[in-house]
């Protein structure tokens, strides 16, 4: 069998979907029954081993992109492509492919959602031309996977048929939280916050809630990790309401940092106005941490209120505080 897997965070491990494909990526190679796997990314990329080949397709000529998609698959001649998001170029995709080759989608989000959660994609009319192009995308697909029952019932309410969408909650690798190093120079109580520093993330109600929670608890401290256009919003929000000495910014960290600052923290805190899943409450999970998160989306799937966690709800920074 040959395999294409086409999508844009191969290698980077700033998203979800990177830690997604990399793990797949890693074992669909091992596997006898196939013969190639190739990427195509608008990243540059390198893979190793006979059967792997990543191919790079530059975004700057983003009009003439479905095309030269169409040509690299026609060139590889897959027996499955395999779609990782359903955001434009690649949304079009099962329509050009028609029925020359089986098309896989993995739908990490719903972009109609999140596009409405960007500053970007405020406009009514961005909002709804990926809406669309989303929509056409998983009607022609072959076969669906949701990463969450949520994400499911939001495509069968689109008409999709049930026996067309496979639920496949996504995975980490556990080992890598296993024998991590302990921050020794951390303040406790600690909070911390990884992810994209992004309106949909709910930083900003995260730091709402600290006040209150200062009333109980005067030195809490909450970590964010993490880059993005709100940087600057929300450090600005910190000034506001006088919590420089409770609040640290780390910037982007990954890797061995990352898991050492799960290890490290007391409570891990998920915000976000939507989750389609949560890769962050499974690394948070994989190290032992209670989590705090928004009841939206996936995160109820993978967080038993009151057992390994507890929810509020979204936007609600009172309830986050008692919490």
């Amino acid at each position: 069998m040959k395999i294409l897997m086409v999508h844009d965070y191969f290698p980077n491990e700033e998203h979800g979907i990177y830690t997604h494909t990399h793990h797949l990526y890693n074992e669909l190679v091992k596997r006898d029954g196939v013969e190639e796997l190739s990427i195509i990314t608008p990243m540059t990329c390198k893979t190793e081993g006979r059967k792997s080949n990543c191919l790079h397709i530059p975004f700057s000529n983003y009009i003439y992109l479905p095309q030269q998609l169409k040509k690299k698959i026609n060139e590889i001649k897959p027996d499955i492509v395999h779609i990782h998001g359903t955001h434009p170029p690649y949304s079009i995709l099962p329509l050009i492919l028609k029925r020359e080759y089986k098309t896989v989608i993995t739908l990490h989000g719903i972009v109609a959602i999140d596009s409405k959660n960007s500053i970007k994609g405020r406009l009514l009319l961005k909002n709804y031309f990926y809406g669309f192009l989303e929509n056409i995308a998983i009607q022609k697909a072959d076969k669906l996977i949701a990463v969450s029952p949520a994400v499911k019932n939001i495509v069968e309410k689109r008409g999709v048929s049930l026996s067309k969408i496979s639920v496949i909650p996504n995975g980490i690798n556990t080992f890598d939280h296993e024998n991590a190093k302990v921050l020794q120079d951390l303040i406790h109580p600690s909070l911390f916050f990884i992810g994209r520093l992004v309106k949909q993330k709910g930083v900003d109600v995260l730091i709402k809630s600290l006040p209150i929670v200062k009333k109980s608890i005067q030195n809490i401290h909450l970590y964010i990790a993490g880059s993005g256009p709100q940087y600057n919003n929300l450090n600005n929000l910190v000034e506001k309401l006088n919590l420089k000495s409770n609040v640290t910014f780390l910037g982007y960290i990954q890797g061995e940092q990352k898991i050492s600052y799960y290890k490290s923290i007391d409570i891990c805190v998920i915000p976000s106005s939507f989750e389609s899943f949560s890769f962050t409450t499974l690394e948070a999970m994989a190290s032992g941490k209670p989590v705090v998160a928004s009841n939206v989306g996936g995160i109820p799937y993978l967080v038993d209120d009151g057992e390994t966690g507890f929810l509020f709800e979204s936007g609600d920074y009172q309830e986050l505080a008692k919490k």
